[in-house]
């Protein structure tokens, strides 16, 4: 069975009394959006995005097990997505051709790996999380990684948005997290979206 391990990204955020605008001149950080207002912020710029394509550069390590020190891609992709849950992912390399390509309707899905001719073939709309450990890739968690959802406005739902506004780069980073799923009951982040807020209305997930 091919496995795909995520490689995280650890966030570190530094404290900035301002920023120098010229000799002896010091620009204060604007204050953050409160969360409640983020979030009618970002709904209201997802809704007018029924649909999504986008093209650029990925990074994957492909595992035979949580030993196996994996094999290392690079490449492009292509993403195409059409509310509420059409998706296709295409993954290519020079070199290689095709390394993955996913597809779902929201209720049949296909994920196909050309270079171990190795193809799984299912339903989504009931993932057993006990059951797809094994599964490479989660057509679920790529819709939440595309961020242009809508959110609930009960900040309290989960997965629950938690903010943190970082000045120096000023960006909104919304963590969400939900109580895990395995192992002692606690609180786990399972995402994190940055998000660019202009002055005007629109938000940009980054």
């Amino acid at each position: 069975m091919v496995r795909l391990a995520a490689i995280g990204l650890v966030l570190l955020a530094g404290c900035v009394t301002g920023s120098s605008d010229g000799p002896g001149t010091l620009v204060e950080p604007r204050q953050p959006l409160p969360l409640d207002v983020l979030v009618e912020r970002i709904n209201d710029n997802n809704a007018q995005l029924p649909t999504l394509w986008s093209k650029g550069y990925f990074e994957v390590l492909i595992k035979e097990s949580p030993e196996d020190s994996g094999r290392f891609f690079n490449g492009e992709i292509n993403v195409q997505h059409m509310k509420p849950d059409r998706l296709r992912v295409k993954a290519e390399k020079n070199a290689f051709g095709d390394v993955f390509d996913l597809g779902t309707d929201g209720q049949q899905l296909f994920l196909r790996f050309p270079i171990d001719n190795v193809a799984y073939i299912g339903t989504a709309d009931r993932l057993d999380p006990r059951k797809i450990a094994g599964l490479p890739i989660r057509p679920d968690l790529i819709l939440q990684v595309l961020a242009i959802n809508l959110l609930p406005t009960d900040l309290t739902q989960f997965p629950a948005p938690t903010l943190r506004y970082d000045p120096e780069s000023d960006l909104h980073r919304v963590a969400f997290v939900e109580l895990a799923r395995f192992g002692p009951r606690r609180l786990v982040v399972t995402k994190e979206v940055w998000y660019s807020v202009p002055e005007g209305d629109d938000v940009t997930p980054l």
